[in-house]
C-alpha cells in the first residue's frame, strides 16, 4: 500500500481515509507529507504549503523541476531526490572531464555571477554541447530553485509564492517548468480552460529573432506537471521579478527563468507580468487581484 498512497489524488486519499482506522491514519500522514514539501522532495529544499484560509490542505499536481514534451507526461513518485541528474533524466555528470569546452565557461570561479541588466532578457548558459558538470557557474538555472520559498493560500488569488528568506537583487529563483506544448495544442488547452473554473498555468512565452523579423513562440503548461514557479501571480506593475530567456548550448528551445528585480524581504509574495492589457484586444474573463496601483481589472490573454 505504501507504494500506491503516493500515487492517489486528493479525493481518493480522502475516500481512502473512510475506509478504516489503518487507511485514515496513512492518509493523514499522506496529506502532513504532501503539505510539508510541495516540490515533492524534487528540489534542494522543502517547499512548505501554509493555508490559514480554507480546508484545501495541498495543491495536487504532478512535480517536475524541468519542462518535459506534452506526450512523455510522467508523474514523479513522493518522495524523490536529485543531484546530478535531472528529472528528464540527463546526466550531467556524465561529461566530467578537465572543464568546459565552452568559450563561454567559467575557469575557476568559485560564486555564481550575478546577471546585469546587460545580462537580460537574454541568457546564454553552458548545456549538453559543453564537457562541464553542472556545479559549472554557468548552468546557474539548471539546479532548480535556489531560494527557500513556501505555497501560501490567498483569499482571492488562490494559490501563490512567496520569499522564506531574504532575498537580494539579480538573484536566481527557478525557471517555469511544465508540459511544452505545439501552438495548435496550446490554442486547443485555452478553449478548455477558458470553459473550466479551474485555474490554470499555461504560458505563451514569445522570443523576438535577431533579424526582427520573426520571433519563436513557446507554450508552457504547468497546469498538471510543472514546478514552483506555477504559483507566481501576476502583478500588472511589473512584479518584483524578472522573466528572462535562457538558451543552453546545445538546445533547440529557451526556457524561462525568473530572477529578483530588487530586495525581497522574508515573507513577501513574487510576482511578475503576464503581458500587458492593451485596449480594443480581446481580454481574459478572468479577474486580476494584483491589487497594485496600475492594475488593470484583468488578466491578460493569449493576444497581449
Amino acid at each position: 500500500m505504501e507504494n500506491v498512497l503516493p500515487w492517489l489524488e486528493p479525493r481518493d486519499v480522502a475516500a481512502l481515509a473512510l475506509t478504516c482506522r489503518t487507511m485514515a491514519a496513512a492518509a493523514r500522514d499522506l496529506t502532513s507529507c504532501r503539505a510539508a514539501d510541495a516540490a515533492q522532495g524534487l528540489e534542494g529544499f522543502g517547499i512548505p504549503v501554509v493555508n490559514c484560509v480554507d480546508e484545501c490542505r495541498y495543491p495536487y499536481f504532478e512535480y517536475s523541476p524541468v519542462s518535459v514534451l506534452a506526450r512523455e507526461r510522467r508523474a514523479f513518485a513522493f518522495p524523490r531526490s536529485i543531484s546530478e541528474k535531472n528529472a528528464a533524466g540527463f546526466d550531467y555528470g556524465q561529461f566530467g572531464g578537465d572543464g568546459c569546452r565552452c568559450i563561454d565557461c567559467c575557469r575557476g570561479e568559485q560564486e555564481d555571477p550575478a546577471p546585469t541588466p546587460a545580462d537580460l532578457p537574454l541568457i546564454y548558459e553552458c548545456g549538453p554541447a559543453c564537457s562541464c558538470t553542472i556545479q559549472c557557474c554557468h548552468r546557474l538555472s539548471q539546479r532548480g530553485a535556489s531560494a527557500e520559498l513556501k505555497v501560501v493560500r490567498h483569499p482571492t488569488k488562490g494559490w501563490s509564492l512567496h520569499a522564506a528568506q531574504d532575498i537580494k537583487p539579480g538573484a536566481f529563483i527557478c525557471e517555469y517548468a511544465g508540459e511544452l506544448l505545439t501552438t495548435k495544442e496550446a490554442r486547443k488547452r485555452h478553449q478548455t480552460y477558458d470553459q473550466s473554473p479551474r485555474v490554470t498555468s499555461l504560458l505563451v512565452v514569445r522570443e523576438h529573432l535577431p533579424s526582427g523579423d520573426a520571433c519563436l513562440r513557446f507554450n508552457i503548461d504547468a497546469t498538471n506537471v510543472g514546478n514552483i514557479a506555477r504559483f507566481i501571480n501576476h502583478s500588472c506593475d511589473g512584479g518584483n521579478l524578472l522573466s528572462c530567456l535562457v538558451r543552453s548550448a546545445g538546445c533547440c528551445v529557451p526556457r524561462l527563468a525568473f530572477f529578483t528585480r530588487k530586495e525581497i524581504q522574508s515573507g513577501q509574495e513574487l510576482t511578475f507580468s503576464y503581458g500587458v492589457v492593451e485596449p480594443g484586444l480581446e481580454s481574459s474573463s478572468r479577474a486580476c487581484f494584483c491589487g497594485t496601483s496600475q492594475c488593470r481589472g484583468i488578466l491578460p490573454s493569449e493576444k497581449t
